[in-house]
């Protein structure tokens, strides 16, 4: 078993981060869901932990990405189009905004569609080499392509346990 989940959701800090999932989610899902309309504050406001009351550092490299508003609209149009190949949208969106990374990005599709995307950051990284469901890669595979393989597994992980991806993200803690 990957997870204790009786154990995990008792951890008071898990614990909180799962309690404010509706919150978060029924704030910024209409926010990312409509990029073109995004204002510069729900963005900034969704990089700070105090609002979206789960990830910490997005403020760190993703605030000047904001100063050209058109643009983030623009390339957030792109990431939550899913009528686009995943990795495509992924990698085209890394590339045109300076700063923002993928555990910034894939944040953002999971606050938008909950059911349909995982967070690779980090932390999620290193819990799934530990427990064995990092997935190997070809040598210049794209970020895009392998978020694509890694959200599969942790889609996979949500079935297997019954939970969300927003739980599966916090229990990583």
């Amino acid at each position: 078993m990957v997870f204790n989940l009786e154990r995990a959701i008792c951890v008071p800090s898990v614990r909180h981060i799962i309690e404010k999932r509706d919150g978060v989610l029924n704030h910024f899902g209409p926010i990312f869901r409509q990029p073109l309309e995004i204002k510069k504050d729900d963005y900034l406001n969704f990089l700070s932990i105090q609002y979206n009351c789960h990830w910490s550092g997005f403020e760190r490299l993703g605030r000047k990405v904001a100063e050209d508003m058109d643009n983030l609209r623009h390339v957030l149009s792109i990431l939550v189009d899913e009528n686009q190949l995943l990795s495509r949208r992924l990698d085209k969106c890394l590339q045109d905004l300076q700063g923002v990374g993928h555990a910034t990005l894939t944040a953002i599709l999971l606050v938008a569609y909950p059911a349909h995307y995982g967070v690779w950051n980090s932390t999620s990284e290193c819990e799934m080499k530990e427990k064995g469901l990092w997935p190997g890669f070809e040598r210049g595979t794209s970020i895009g392509q392998k978020y694509e393989v890694i959200n599969e597994v942790l889609l996979g992980l949500v079935k297997k346990y019954s939970i969300d991806t927003w739980t599966l993200d916090a229990l990583w803690w």
